[in-house]
Order: structure tokens, then C-alpha cells, then sequence
């Protein structure tokens, strides 16, 4: 068997050499070898000679022995002979034996024979009319001679007009993939070159899932190296090996490396060699497999003693990659060449190396300048300053200004001196220093310099806060997620922080690309970036999750200390202190606060002063010192920090605070992480503050937090503890009741039945879906009965609402049926009592009250209740319990013509509100000021023009001194009601406004017309 020529499949996959290749769908396996042997045999004379003049990898040993195997079938005398082994003299002394003893084989010498002479080597001229006649013997005695040789042997079947000719061509016919449909009755073809162009033209989910990936690369290297054989011209070797190197390309290219190469090269390549992918018509190539930089790589180590017999050549093809911008692939390439070139390349293409991912190309051929190699001109100057602003430490460059740009390419030289500028900017950022001036990607005219200008600003945005803007900045950006170079991996982690900061979970391929940035700065070689880039996530839990460990921060500190990184090292010094905040670590946390202030010392008004300001006031508030977050809540910095600390503060009625950016309904994404730290790290005061905070802003920390555990899950820090949900006490209270209270329906009752909120049966605990009670109108019987008073009514009411188009007869069987449905489901599930009490005297329905527990009668005892009680001790608990259980507006129905259900919904909706109104005044009276605001805001939500629960809510709000939300509920309530009723607030409402807040305006004017206009307040 040839070495490199046979993919066989064997039952345990495709074999090359006993290498398993990629299992792809089957073909039927008679497909191809019939095709060859129609292509033989077509004609009705058997006795012929058929050379195969083909490349190496195009199956033609194992057609050849398909063919012998069939023929054996059917009785023909067959042999095989490989002549790899021989030498050219002994090669045409072992042919004409052959033809000896094939023509004595049969007693009849006319009978059919087939012989097959394989791998016949390169001949002189004296021994070609040998091999020549003995074929014609053979074929004289009715032989079917087949012979297979490499197209340099060509000469041989020219000897015989009348043989038959296959090239590589011909045999490339017999695989091509779009002939092949995926069924289970077909297998792929199994031939070296055909096997890589099918894969190579197959979708990548093709692919086993076991798939031996370093065995098809194997198959593949050697399949490579077996075309650029010594029998070959010197230009043709060069040619092949070039087009191997760049993978892929136009022929234009070729000539540049190859200065020597004609046509006919060309031309015989195209034809011979079908594993280059060479097209006359496009003037283009593209080698099979190896077009692929991936697997290139794979095959890197077997190509190098092949590269070191032409190192001009392979010079030269890693100059035309970096010419072209393929500078990935280039500085493979640059790995198998000398020194010298290695050195003079590196150098040269130093800055778009670096840019692309490939540092360690630029250092190593730094070192080998530095040992003597290369070009003794300096011409590098650009290359190192950008080697230095991506790996060195700043001591060693500091502020070195940049040279100008000279040279005989100036274009190419003011390139890489403006990204080189930009390199330093990003550099300069993580230094903590913000770069002046403007920037805008639509001036750059190369498209690294343009991914480095949203670089520099995404980086600048991140280091002011402006977390939003940076996600903004980047969510439309394919680069993105494009991961192909350092400078998109950069980008990448830019948008990965925003996205985590602003509390924005990653879709799939987001997160793919995250992988494929981690992996790429990773293979770089910077292990500055490497290192921050492992911290990326850790810190973004920290900041926006409930990380109680920090795992490996003191290195990176130290690191980021030596390289003099000071805005990356605060930043880790910062969050190290958030952590040292949860553990109750106060002192430590407060010094690494202090160290993070004085290296930002340079960094005046900027995002991370306050934000050192501000973990260096939760850590002394933790040792027992009020009065750093009582200067930050006084000082004059309108801002969200301002507001969150002022409201953790902030404790009683005299307190008045007004919260200029803390509105109800706008949530500042920026500062998402300060809202997880006050809301958990301190035990008493976090509890009361997530009770203050309005709801929007608690909902969107709980979407946070949830997001963060999904990454936590997701990403490939296992180790960090997962953090909690940020909920308040209020909530997890109402939780804990809802449990208690379903517990003892259960209990009590076999049967309970909800309606508020939703629709849920459940028979001994165990839920009966709703979906069970979807035939005959189940559901809204069973609804219409339980949201009625007594849970009663008579059977024309049900026809009534249910049923109206039915008359009284009919309907009776109606409602005869809807009762047998829900009776099947009550006794699937065990329950073997009657739910329903019929009365044939009244004609009524109703629900038997000592089995069934409905949650309305549950929530109007606990409304009345309080409603009934003068102590305001008793009120604040049975408001709890109140609210806790109205889970919802009653559940609708379309089954409701008489309204009985909207009415009863209305009814229970006013008693919920009156509940809250008269709650929030009894807890304000107990000087529970955020929970006054809670239940306030509970009842307005549920009735919005209700005037009462507003001024509940605006004195709420009033008392626990967030102005601002007070006075935009004001004007929500004025806008409300003007929209609904087309009038203004009442005289008492305005009055008790005017009096709260005496500069308000309500801003109505104009909005109803002239006819309204004068009746609009200005406070």
C-alpha cells in the first residue's frame, strides 16, 4: 500500500497508515469503484494497458485493488506487484519476469488476466523500451494491464499510443463532493486528496464529536510533504512548497516568491496536483486543508526540515503574508526561517505582529538582533516602542517621546507611528492617566488604528464610570466578537467588564467569544494582559455579585505595581477592600482604600477618587465612625454616590435629604455595583437601606445578582462562592407567610383554591394544572364560584355569565358537566369528598366550605381586620399579613357577561389600597419609615388616581427624605389623573403639595387646553 495515497475505511473509522480519520455520513461503497471500473472497462475489449498518471493521496492503489477484487469475483486471473522497493534497472528485470510468468499462469493463454503494477519508480531512457514490451506481451495475451506512475513518468505511456490515460484530473472526477448526498445508504470517499477536498467542502457540524483531530493532521502533513518530492525541477518544489506556506492566494503572489516560475509550472501543477486547489480561469490557489491557519499550525513541526533546503523561498512567502495582512500565519511562517530573515521580519512587521497577537515573534527576533543576526540598520524603532507598551514595565520606557516617521514607505510608516500613539494611550489608561483630545474612528484609515480608537475610548469610559456609555459604545461592534487579533480580544474583554458592570448577561456566542479572547491573550505571550484578563471575571463578581474571596489578587497587585499599571492595581486594591468589607476585614479593608487614593493622587475628579472615597467611608462606618459617610452625603458632589450614601445614612424624619438622582423610575446602571455592596455587606443598616431604595432600583440589583450567579455557573471560576439574591426583608417576610399560610390551608383543608394573582387548585398540596380544567369551562366555574360572596350562586347566574347562550334545560346539563370535570380531577388525585353543595330547592351552587379554602376569604378576614383595629402595633402586623396575601388583581376570565368577576375585582383591588393607605400611616407612626414607604408604594401601584394612597406615599417619601422621588410621584399622580378624568388634583391635594414643596411646579399648563388652564396649580 502507498504510505501516503490510501484513507482506508475499516470498521473502526477512516484509516491513513493506521491513523483514524474524521468519520463523516456514509456512501454507498460501490458507487466509486463501479465508476472506476466503467471507466476501464467501458468499451467491450478487456485487453489493454491503462496507465494511471497521477499525484500521490489520489487513491489509485486502492481503486486499483477494488478493481482486482471484483474481477477475482468473476473468475479472472488477477495480480498485484508493487515495485517501490526496486531500483530502475531491477524495476525492469521484475516487469518482464512478471510478464513471463503472467502469460504461463492459465492454460489457455487467451483466457482473461489482470495485472496491476504499482509504484513504478523513475526509469532511465535504456530500460524504458523493456518495460514497454513486456506490457505488450502481456496485453497480447489478453491482460489487462494497469500501471501506476507520478506524472514525471508521463514519457512511459507516450512509448504506447494505444493505452488508455487517467490523470490526476480524471481520478479527482470520481470524488467530487457535490456529487455525494448525505444518506444513511452512502459512505465518503476514502482516497487521500478526495477524503481533504470532501472534508474541506463539508459544514464544520459534520465533524465526528470523537473526531481524531491530530491523526487527520498527521494524514494530512505527510499527504503534503509526499508532493514536494526530489524527482521534481527545483522551481516546481519551490513553487508547491510556497503555495503550502501561504495556504492560500493568488498566482501574482506566486511569481513574486518563485522569481523563475513559467506557465507550463503552473499549468502541470494545476493539472497534477489537485491538493493546491490551483484555478487557471481566477488566477488563484488554495490548498486543501492547509488554507486553514489552525491546522497549519498542527502541521508546523513536519514541514521544518522540508523549509530548511529552501530558506529563501520560505523568507519570502512570510514576507508576502505580512504584505498582504494575513500576520498571524506570517509570523508562523517566520518560525521556520533563519535567523537573519526571522530578525529582519520580526522587526520590520514588529507593530502589526504585537497588534495580531504574536508578541513573542517580535521579542524573539529582538533577541536575535541583539546576537548579531539581521540587517544592521535600525528600523525598528516603532516595533519596540510597541513591544514595550504591551509587555514592559512603564519604568523601563517612561516618557519617551515617539520618533517621526521617516523611511522610503512613509505611508506605512505614519501608520504604525499613529497606532504606536494609540498603544500608548491604552498604556496611559491603565496608568490612570486620561488621554486629551478628541477621537473618532471615521478619520482612521487603517482598520487596526480604528479598533484601537474605540479601544482607547471603551477604556476611557470604563475609567470614569461611565459604564453604560462603554456598553453602548461596543454592543453594535462585530469586532467584537470577531475575536482574530489582540486588538478585537481587547475590545472584547472592554465590553465583557461593561457588560457585567451594567448587569447585562452574555448571550452564547458572547460568551464563545470571551473563551477565544482568554485563549488568544493567552497564546500571546504578554503575560501582563494575561494575568489582568484571568482576573476579568473574579473582579466583575466582586463588584457586582457577592464574592466573599478574592483568590490570587495580591500577585496580580504586585504585579500591576511593578509594570506601573497604578489605575489597574486600584482598582484590584479597591475591590479587594469591598471584599475585606463583607468578611467584617474593616482595618485592611480601609488601608488598601487609602493606598488606592494615594496612588490615584494624579488622578484628580476622577471616577476612582470617589469610588476610594467611598470604600474608604463603608470601611470606617464598619469600625464605628459615622461621620465619613455624613461628609459624603453633605458634600456638594451632585451624583448618584452622593444619593446612595445619604439614603444609608439617612434614619429619621429630621434627616432631609434631596435625592437629586435617586428618581423612582430612572435606574443609573453605573452604579450598579455600589447599590450590591450597601444592600449586603452590612448586616442592620443594609436591611434598612434596601427597604429605603425605590423598588425599580431593587429590581434591577436582583436581575443583577441573578445574572452574576448565572455567570458564576457558567464561567470556568467554579471556585468562587456563588452570590446571594439582594432581597429585602419585607420580601423574604412575605415569602416565608405565603409558605405559612399555604401550609396550614393544607392542612386544615383537603382542597384550596387561588384566585388572586392567578389560577391554582391544589388537592392534599399536590397542584392540579390549570390546563386540566380547560373542558366544558371548568375554569371559570370553578372561578366565577370561588371570587363570589359566599362562594354561591344560583344556576341561572351561572348561565348567565358562563353559558348566556343557552337555555335554562340545556343549560342545566352544562353546568352538570362542568362539575363532573372538575370531580374527575379532584379524585385522580385521592380526593374523594364532593367539592360542590347542589341545592335542588334554591336551584343554587356552591362550594362546600369545610373542604374547599379559597385565598379570598382569607385576604378579606386580614383587610378587615385591620380596618377594625386601633392599635397601631396590631395594624403594622396585620397589614403584613394583608398585603402578603394579595397576591394579584382577581384572576380574569372572558367567561364573565354579567361582570361579576371585573365587580368583585374592583371590590377587593379598593380594600387591598385602603389596607395600604391606612398601614403606611400606622408604621409611620411607629417610625418605620422605609417600610411606611413600601406599603404605600404597594397600594399605589395597585390605584394610581386614588388620592389618598398618594399623599400616603408623598409623605412617606417625604419622611424618610427623598424629596426628589416625592416630588416626581407628584406630578405622576397630577399626569395620571389629568390623562384618566381630564381634571387637575383636588384643592387638598394641591394644598398639602404647596405645603410640602413650595417652589413645585406641576408643569400642566397647556396639556388640556385653554378650558383647564386656570385651573392648574403652581406651587
Amino acid at each position: 500500500m502507498n504510505d501516503y495515497q490510501d484513507l482506508r475505511r475499516t470498521e473502526s473509522g477512516i484509516m491513513a497508515n493506521g491513523l483514524s480519520l474524521v468519520e463523516m455520513p456514509p456512501l454507498d461503497p460501490s458507487f466509486i469503484r463501479k465508476n472506476f471500473k466503467y471507466r476501464i472497462l467501458g468499451d467491450a475489449s478487456f485487453a489493454r494497458a491503462v496507465f494511471l498518471c497521477a499525484e500521490t493521496g489520489l487513491g489509485k492503489t486502492h481503486l486499483c485493488k477494488d478493481l482486482l477484487e471484483d474481477l477475482a469475483s468473476e473468475g479472472v486471473y488477477t495480480r498485484y506487484e508493487s515495485l517501490r522497493e526496486f531500483k530502475a534497472d531491477k524495476a525492469a528485470r521484475k516487469v518482464v519476469r512478471v510478464a513471463r510468468e503472467v502469460r504461463n499462469a492459465t492454460v489457455n493463454p487467451r483466457e482473461r488476466k489482470a495485472v496491476v503494477l504499482d509504484d513504478l519508480p523513475i526509469i532511465d531512457e535504456c530500460d524504458l523500451g523493456k518495460i514497454v514490451r513486456a506490457i505488450d506481451r502481456m496485453v497480447s495475451c489478453n491482460t489487462l494491464v494497469l500501471v501506476c506512475i507520478l506524472p514525471e513518468l508521463e514519457m512511459l505511456a507516450e512509448e504506447m499510443p494505444s493505452a488508455k490515460r487517467m490523470t490526476s484530473l480524471d481520478l479527482a472526477t470520481l470524488y467530487q463532493p457535490d456529487v455525494f448526498e448525505f444518506s444513511n445508504s452512502y459512505e465518503l470517499p476514502s482516497a487521500g486528496i478526495a477524503a481533504l477536498l470532501f472534508h474541506d467542502s463539508a459544514p464544520s457540524t459534520a465533524f465526528g464529536v470523537g473526531a481524531r483531530w491530530d491523526s487527520y493532521v498527521k494524514a494530512l502533513s505527510r499527504l503534503a510533504i509526499a508532493h514536494i518530492r526530489p524527482s521534481l525541477p527545483i522551481e516546481e518544489q519551490r513553487l508547491r512548497l510556497a503555495m503550502i506556506l501561504l495556504g492560500s492566494g493568488s498566482t501574482e503572489v506566486l511569481s513574486s516568491i518563485v522569481p523563475k516560475l513559467d506557465s507550463d509550472s503552473v499549468e502541470w501543477t494545476r493539472r497534477d496536483a489537485p491538493l493546491f486547489g490551483l484555478d487557471r480561469i481566477q488566477g488563484s490557489f488554495c490548498c486543501v486543508g492547509l488554507n486553514s491557519s489552525s491546522v497549519f499550525e498542527s502541521c508546523l513541526s513536519d514541514f521544518e526540515t522540508l523549509c530548511t533546503a529552501y530558506p529563501e523561498t520560505v523568507a519570502r512567502s512570510a514576507r508576502a503574508l505580512a504584505a498582504c495582512g494575513d500576520y498571524g500565519r506570517a509570523a508562523l511562517v517566520c518560525s521556520l526561517c533563519g535567523p537573519d530573515d526571522y530578525a529582519e521580519i520580526g522587526t520590520a512587521w514588529g507593530v502589526e505582529f504585537v497588534c495580531a497577537g504574536h508578541a513573542t515573534a517580535v521579542q524573539k527576533a529582538f533577541e536575535l538582533r541583539g546576537l548579531g543576526y539581521g540587517d544592521s540598520e535600525d528600523g525598528c524603532a516603532f516595533a519596540s516602542l510597541a513591544l514595550a507598551y504591551t509587555c514592559s514595565p512603564f519604568s523601563e520606557f517612561d516618557e519617551r517621546p515617539l520618533p517621526e516617521a521617516a523611511g522610503n514607505d512613509l505611508v506605512n510608516s505614519m501608520r504604525r507611528r499613529r497606532i504606536v500613539e494609540l498603544l500608548r494611550m491604552s498604556r496611559d489608561l491603565d496608568r490612570g492617566i486620561l488621554p486629551k483630545g478628541q477621537l473618532n474612528e471615521g478619520r482612521e484609515t487603517d482598520a487596526v488604528a480604528r479598533l484601537l480608537v474605540l479601544h482607547v475610548k471603551a477604556r476611557k469610559l470604563l475609567l470614569t464610570g461611565r459604564f453604560g456609555e462603554a456598553y453602548a459604545l461596543l454592543v453594535n461592534n462585530p469586532f467584537r466578537i470577531a475575536v482574530r487579533s489582540l486588538v478585537s480580544a481587547l475590545l472584547c474583554d472592554d465590553f465583557a467588564l461593561a457588560q457585567l458592570l451594567t448587569g447585562e448577561s452574555p448571550n452564547q456566542e458572547e460568551q464563545l467569544a470571551y473563551v477565544r479572547s482568554r485563549q488568544l491573550i493567552a497564546k500571546s505571550g504578554i503575560k501582563r494582559l494575561a494575568c489582568y484578563r484571568d482576573l476579568l471575571e473574579p473582579l466583575a463578581m466582586v463588584l457586582c455579585g457577592r464574592s466573599q474571596r478574592f483568590e490570587g489578587v495580591e500577585a496580580v497587585i504586585a504585579r500591576a505595581s511593578r509594570m506601573g499599571d497604578k489605575a489597574v492595581q486600584a482598582v484590584l486594591l479597591l475591590a479587594s477592600a469591598v471584599v475585606d468589607n463583607r468578611v467584617g476585614a474593616y482595618p485592611r479593608a480601609h488601608v488598601r482604600a487609602v493606598q488606592a487614593a494615594e496612588i490615584l493622587g494624579n488622578v484628580r475628579k476622577s471616577y476612582l477618587v470617589r469610588v476610594s472615597r467611598f470604600v474608604r467611608a463603608l470601611s470606617a462606618y464598619g469600625l464605628g465612625d459615622d461621620e465619613p459617610l455624613t461628609q459624603i452625603g453633605e458634600s456638594g458632589d451632585i451624583s448618584v454616590f452622593r444619593d446612595l450614601a445619604a439614603l444609608f445614612v439617612c434614619t429619621g424624619p429630621g434627616d432631609e435629604v434631596e435625592l437629586t438622582k435617586l428618581l423612582r423610575n430612572v435606574c443609573n446602571r453605573d452604579v450598579l455595583w455600589m447599590l450590591n455592596v450597601l444592600g449586603n455587606d452590612f448586616e442592620g443598616h443594609s436591611r434598612s437601606f434596601r427597604q429605603a431604595i425605590p423598588p425599580s432600583w431593587s429590581a434591577l440589583s436582583r436581575k443583577s445578582v441573578r445574572k452574576a450567579q448565572a455567570m458564576a455557573r457558567e464561567s470556568e471560576w467554579t471556585g468562587l462562592p456563588v452570590a446571594p439574591r439582594l432581597t429585602s426583608d419585607h420580601a423574604q417576610s412575605k415569602a416565608a407567610r405565603n409558605e405559612r399560610v399555604l401550609r396550614l390551608e393544607e392542612d386544615a383543608k383537603s382542597i384550596s383554591i387561588r384566585v388572586l394573582g392567578g389560577f391554582e387548585v391544589r388537592v392534599n398540596g399536590e397542584l392540579v394544572g390549570a390546563k386540566n380544567f380547560g373542558k366544558r369551562r371548568a375554569r371559570p366555574f370553578v372561578t366565577l364560584l370561588a371570587a363570589s360572596k359566599k362562594h354561591m350562586l344560583t344556576r341561572r347566574e351561572l348561565l348567565e355569565s358562563i353559558w348566556p347562550e343557552s337555555d335554562y334545560g340545556s343549560g342545566r346539563q352544562k353546568i352538570y358537566e362542568a362539575t363532573s370535570v372538575v370531580r374527575t380531577q379532584l379524585r385522580r388525585r385521592g380526593e374523594a369528598s364532593d367539592p360542590f353543595v347542589v341545592s335542588r330547592n334554591s336551584g343554587s351552587v356552591a362550594l362546600d366550605m369545610g373542604l374547599v379554602s379559597v385565598d379570598v376569604d382569607r385576604f378579606e378576614r386580614a383587610a378587615y381586620a385591620v380596618l377594625a383595629t386601633d392599635d397601631d402595633t396590631k395594624v403594622v402586623e396585620l397589614s403584613h399579613e394583608a398585603i402578603a396575601l394579595y397576591a394579584g388583581d382577581l384572576v380574569e376570565t372572558p367567561y364573565d357577561t354579567v361582570g361579576t368577576v371585573e365587580a368583585r375585582r374592583q371590590e377587593l383591588r379598593s380594600l387591598y389600597v385602603d389596607v395600604a393607605v391606612v398601614g403606611s400611616a400606622a408604621v409611620m407612626r411607629e417610625n418605620m419609615l422605609q417600610l411606611s414607604v413600601q406599603l404605600a408604594r404597594c397600594g399605589y401601584n395597585a390605584d394610581c388616581l386614588r388620592e389618598d394612597v398618594a399623599i400616603a406615599l408623598i409623605e412617606a417619601l417625604k419622611a424618610t427624605g427623598r424629596i426628589a422621588e416625592a416630588r416626581e410621584t407628584y406630578r405622576e399622580y397630577a399626569r395620571n389623573l389629568l390623562e384618566a378624568t381630564e381634571m387637575p388634583p383636588s384643592t387638598g391635594m394641591r394644598a398639602m403639595a404647596s405645603g410640602l414643596f413650595p417652589s413645585l411646579r406641576d408643569g400642566l399648563s397647556g396639556r388640556v387646553g385653554k378650558v383647564h388652564e386656570d385651573n392648574t396649580m403652581t406651587c
